[in-house]
């Protein structure tokens, strides 16, 4: 009887090894064809963009054939061409147009970061609220992208939770515009909401240690957060000025859900169709407020 039963445990534990196995294998594959993914390129011409770069003023189809050309929306247009950043804008053109050389991070044994492996892109002015969005992280066969908020646009300082175990903190923003994809987005809504949306940040939010399931179980804080994710104290920032960034409205709150929520507008993209629906409009509008 012993004998019988210590024999089925063999086969049981080696059942389990042999599907562990394909498991990770599986895992590992889909990490490989995540990252192997080419960012978006241009798939139609580069025009020449100084004839309606240098005018005195634009029609909305000038603003349209830019964005096209550069990434830039309507915001990150008029916020350069204001600061006289007209050769800024011109290498943001070529940056937008050119093929990008890749590495991948890993952060966790079946989740990485991609980089570019050659020089971080120039982008428009940031401005204090800003939000930052990259999919450019994966977990495997899936997307999961990754968030920040502007916390100082002049000396363009970030607040980021990064992985397990770290602490949400104030970082350099160059990071984020080493990634291949990103989006800057702006918050439709008066300066003053923004500011105390990044003050809400620095008084609650800074040294909260990393943690997926932040928000699942646990209500909003009443004060310091113990615990959060990229996207999670984002949208807690700005539910406390009465914002509502998550677009589903459910429990969890991911990168991509704040990306999609309708209250943003579109400063810049990179490596991402600038004609996608969820972008060209947003990227368009006048103003942010």
């Amino acid at each position: 009887m012993g004998k019988h039963i210590t024999g089925k445990l063999r086969k049981f534990a080696a059942f389990f090894l042999v599907f562990l196995l394909l498991l990770l294998t599986v895992l590992e594959i889909g990490l490989r064809f995540s990252v192997s993914k080419k960012p978006w390129v241009p798939d139609y011409p580069k025009e020449d963009i100084s004839p309606v770069l240098y005018k005195k003023s634009y029609t909305n189809e000038d603003y349209r054939f830019l964005y096209l050309q550069t990434g830039l929306g309507r915001i990150g247009i008029d916020e350069l061409v204001a600061a006289g950043e007209y050769e800024k804008i011109i290498t943001i053109h070529h940056q937008f147009f050119d093929e990008q050389n890749l590495i991948f991070e890993r952060f966790s044994i079946f989740a990485a970061i991609l980089h570019r492996s050659d020089t971080i892109t120039l982008h428009a002015p940031l401005s204090d609220g800003d939000i930052l969005y990259s999919p450019s992280t994966y977990f495997s066969f899936f997307e999961v992208g990754h968030s920040a908020l502007v916390t100082n646009g002049k000396k363009e300082l970030m607040a980021q939770a990064s992985g397990y175990g770290n602490p949400l903190e104030t970082i350099d923003s160059r990071s984020f515009f080493a990634r291949p994809i990103y989006v800057i987005l702006r918050v439709n809504t008066d300066e003053e909401s923004r500011n105390n949306a990044v003050k809400y940040t620095k008084d609650n939010c800074i040294g909260a240690r990393y943690n997926i399931l932040a928000g699942i179980f646990d209500s909003e804080p009443d004060g310091k957060l113990k615990s959060t994710h990229c996207s999670h104290f984002i949208n807690l920032a700005y539910a406390s000025v009465g914002i509502e960034l998550d677009s589903d409205g459910g429990r969890i709150v991911t990168p991509k859900d704040i990306f999609n929520s309708p209250g943003l507008s579109v400063v810049q993209v990179f490596g991402i169709d600038p004609n996608s629906e969820m972008l060209f409009d947003r990227a368009l509008s006048s103003s942010s407020e």
